[in-house]
């Protein structure tokens, strides 16, 4: 199955659909970088974000990565990098 949009923003219809085809008949991965509690934002309804929360954590494995990301750390890095590199070349 491709998907032409992104499923879980309110614009693309048929999110929960997906999720409920797929509840119990094959895998479904999904990562996310919002907290459980924030998926009524993103359904925009916090019915629908609770029906596919159940559906999804239902004989689940979840997983939470607490910390920075790789990118949020290069990101810091390449920050220190400018400032070292300005301070050298504007003492």
């Amino acid at each position: 199955m491709t998907l032409v949009c992104n499923p879980f923003l309110p614009s693309c219809p048929g999110s929960l659909q997906i999720i409920t085809e797929r509840y119990e008949k094959g895998s479904l991965v999904i990562t996310s970088n919002r907290a459980f509690e924030e998926w009524g934002e993103i359904f925009a309804n916090d019915l629908l974000a609770s029906a596919a929360l159940d559906r999804l954590t239902h004989h689940s494995h979840t997983l939470v990565i607490r910390g920075d990301s790789y990118r949020q750390r290069n990101r810091r890095k390449e920050k220190e990098n400018c400032l070292r590199l300005n301070q050298i070349l504007m003492p």
